[in-house]
């Protein structure tokens, strides 16, 4: 019967020990996936900085590239300002010059009747 207890006493030394060695194994799994989590944690804040870093970067820029087309948008509404202006300008060049054309001929024509007249009067 002794041998049976001494048989028995030693299986369950080596069941208790499996479990130790299972528990050891248990808690390093444990650790490490302590250790995995702290890592994935600190590396989502690293994220969340960066994509806020980003969106302020993007924010930042839309608003330079907001300012500049109200910017553009001014300059081409001068620029629009400025070629009615130069074609009214050109139209009213036009205008003189015809108008000094037509004199010009019409004084002509008078000079002409002038010295015809006078021609007819001698």
């Amino acid at each position: 019967r002794e041998s049976s207890l001494t048989r028995r006493n030693a299986a369950l030394v080596r069941r208790e020990a499996a479990l130790t060695r299972r528990v050891a194994t248990l808690e390093q799994s444990r650790e490490q996936l302590d250790q995995s989590r702290e890592h994935l944690l600190e590396s989502d804040k690293h994220l969340l900085q960066s994509r806020q870093q980003q969106e302020r970067r993007v924010t930042a820029q839309d608003r330079q590239l907001t300012s500049q087309a109200r910017q553009l948008t001014s300059q081409a509404h001068q620029l629009q300002a400025d070629l009615h202006l130069q074609t009214q300008t050109r139209a009213l060049q036009a205008s003189l010059a015809a108008e000094t054309r037509r004199e010009a001929h019409a004084e002509q024509g008078e000079k002409r009747l002038e010295r015809r007249a006078g021609r007819e009067a001698a």
